[in-house]
């Protein structure tokens, strides 16, 4: 639950952001990729030069929604099997959370409300949310077949 506040308040220190500060916070990110501190990334991104048509701040629009997205369904639950309830909750969270981040940003000189964002931000919450209870359901029935039924919890 912490981590999950700590997701959201970073989210909405970046909206906070004025155009101009955004703009160049996305510029030395992208300059710290190509500067070579990180050679994988910096070959990657001369090999395909996927900066070319890649708009760095809508990957990091869903990122960090992915991040919102696990953080979300971690908290959804204990270990229990996925139920539709839960995935639903959880990614209902994060979607409201994003719509209402991008009305903070209306309010942010410089800065747009989009709903083409919120759908960004959406699809990467929900890929997080999925992915968590992804694991938790493969995990459960990694550990029924390992004979450990007293490990295995079922629920909605």
């Amino acid at each position: 639950m912490a981590l999950t506040f700590a997701v959201m308040v970073m989210i909405f220190w970046f909206s906070a952001q004025s155009a101009d500060e955004s703009s160049n916070l996305s510029g030395r990110f992208l300059a710290w990729i190509m500067s070579g501190k990180v050679p994988f990334l910096t070959r990657f991104a001369e090999t395909t030069r996927i900066f070319e048509w890649l708009n760095i701040r809508k990957c990091a629009h869903a990122f960090v929604y992915f991040l919102l997205g696990v953080c979300a369904a971690l908290s959804a639950g204990t270990e229990e099997w996925p139920g539709k309830k839960q995935i639903g909750v959880a990614w209902l969270f994060c979607v409201l959370y994003a719509g209402s981040d991008e009305l903070h940003q209306f309010f942010v000189p410089g800065r747009s409300c989009e709903f083409r964002d919120v759908m960004i931000d959406s699809s990467g919450a929900l890929t997080g949310v999925l992915l968590v209870f992804l694991i938790r359901g493969l995990r459960r029935i990694w550990l029924s077949r390992r004979g450990r039924p007293s490990e295995v919890r079922t629920g909605e």
